[in-house]
Order: C-alpha cells, then structure tokens, then sequence
C-alpha cells in the first residue's frame, strides 16, 4: 500500500523522526509492507498494522494512522511504533508537535531523540520536556569555558548584579514593568520560557568573547516576527530607538527563521553602504558564516 507523507506536516516533522529515525526533505511516497491489520477508525482514518519501505531501507513494524479519504491520496497522519500505548503517543506527539511549532525544539532535535524513544527513556511528554530542558543545560556547558573567563573579569553574567538587573527591567509583552519576584519568577522561570532563552536567545559576541542576553524588548520583538512570519502572509514592523540593539534582534529572528525548512534564505535590506557595512560587521561578529554580504 503506497501511502504519501508531506513534507511540511506533523507525520514528517515530528513522527517518523521520533519513532523510525528518519524524516524526508520533500514531498515522498512510502510503501507499507507486511501488513497485519487495517481498521477503520471512528473518526474515518484507518490503523493499519505494519512495516513500510521507501528508497532507501525497509523499516520495523508500527501502527500508521492513514486517511485514505485525503485528495492527495493516502496520506500519513501519524505513526508509532506497535507495541506503545495509544494515550501516551497521543499526548506525546501533541507535546512535540507543539514544542516544535513554538520554536523550543527542531525536527533534527527529534530525530537525535529516535534512540532514547526505541530504549524507553523517552516515553511521555514529561520525558520529552525533561530532555528539552537537559539540551538547554549542554548548551550552557559548552559556554563553560567563556563563561569562567568572564568571570575573571568580572562580566559573569550569573552574577548578583545581572540578576538584580534583569529582575528590576523585566517587562511584560505590554512592556509593563514587573518588579515583585512572585509574578517574575512564575513568567521567567518557567520551564518552557526559561529553556528557551537559554539555547535561543542567549548569543555569543565571538569577537569581544561575551555572553549577549537579549533584553525583553529584544526577545518580544523576535517572538512577534517569528510568529508573523509562520501564520500571516502580512507584512509588518519594529520601531525601536537609536542604541536599543536593532542588528542584534534583527540577527537573532533572521537566525531563528533560517531553520524554518520552509525557509530557504533571509535577506536584510539596508538603505545606506554605511548601515550594509556595520551590518555585516556585527552578523559577521555574532557568527562569522551567518552572513555573505551580497
């Protein structure tokens, strides 16, 4: 039975990368093999029981939800391998997908996780959270180096004094400002916010050797692009004053948007030689290959 999978759908993203170890660049067409069963589902897709091959190699049994009613033809919704529990690769996949969307985790990420599903250590949406947090945590000991250099000179940016600074200007979406630790803590240290700045908007000054922590001006204008630019076909734009850090927000949403598969390149228009040349400077200072200037 031929089924197709779409590139740009959850069965492709999130799925197949999970469970099978495997995720297609394009559209692409699979073929389930050794089939045990194929049940009609109350809600008109089918649970068929089996194997599949592509191009490439043939793969384990699992069960493939299919809709055979799709005008693309049969088309893969989901899959897990046959021997979980329904529920838990429900809410599993729910977690994915939307970790996934929200930007906290990457289809490559999920991918990199296939061996800690097949052995059991990743099997709920807790484990997953769990290892999106652990990834925040390898990110951070990979800084460890310039984070002690930091540190002696007096730049550590765990320091009291950072802390005391991002305490008194953390400010809400409205850019009202939040100064009790109570409300702080319950929206900055949440486990989903706080792993996200910490392997996204955190960046490397690689010519000065220090740490850049986006302020929340910075990180709210960045959300607002990324979301602009995955749901709205809109334009839109951010009006921030002189010395605010413009090359660094636009740097990170252009950084961010580049893993979009959907995206293939981002280009930063500039109305003066004098702004294109400060431009590539400071890309070129945050990541030496981020940019090529043409």
């Amino acid at each position: 039975m031929d089924v197709f999978v779409a590139v740009d759908e959850h069965a492709n993203l999130d799925s197949l990368p999970l469970r099978y170890g495997v995720t297609y660049e394009q559209n692409t067409t699979i073929s389930l093999t050794n089939i045990v069963s194929d049940e009609l589902q109350k809600n008109g897709r089918n649970r068929i029981v089996a194997s599949f091959t592509d191009n490439r190699k043939e793969y384990g049994q699992g069960v493939f939800v299919v809709d055979k009613n799709d005008p693309r033809g049969f088309f893969l919704v989901t899959c897990w391998r046959n021997d979980r529990n329904i529920e838990t690769e429900h809410g599993l996949s729910e977690c994915m997908t939307t970790n996934r969307k929200a930007g906290y985790i990457t289809t490559n990420q999920i991918q990199s996780w296939h061996e800690n599903y097949m052995s059991g250590d990743l099997k709920t949406k807790d484990d997953l959270i769990a290892l999106v947090v652990g990834q925040a945590r390898l990110v951070n000991s990979k800084l460890a180096t310039v984070i002690e250099e930091l540190n002696r000179s007096e730049q550590a940016i765990w320091s009291a004094d950072f802390e005391i600074e991002v305490l008194t200007n953390e400010v809400s979406e409205k850019n009202k400002k939040i100064t009790q630790l109570e409300p702080f803590t319950s929206i900055f240290l949440e486990p989903c916010h706080i792993a996200k700045m910490i392997t996204k908007y955190i960046v490397l000054h690689e010519s000065d050797k220090t740490l850049m922590v986006l302020r929340p001006y910075q990180f709210f204008a960045v959300e607002a692009i990324i979301d602009r630019v995955k749901n709205s076909d809109k334009n839109g734009y951010i009006w921030h004053t002189t010395g605010s850090g413009k090359t660094l927000t636009s740097f990170k949403a252009s950084q961010i948007l580049t893993h979009n598969p959907k995206i293939k390149k981002v280009v930063f228009v500039v109305d003066r030689q004098d702004l294109d040349d400060q431009t590539v400077r400071e890309f070129r200072a945050f990541d030496k290959d981020s940019i090529d200037g043409t």
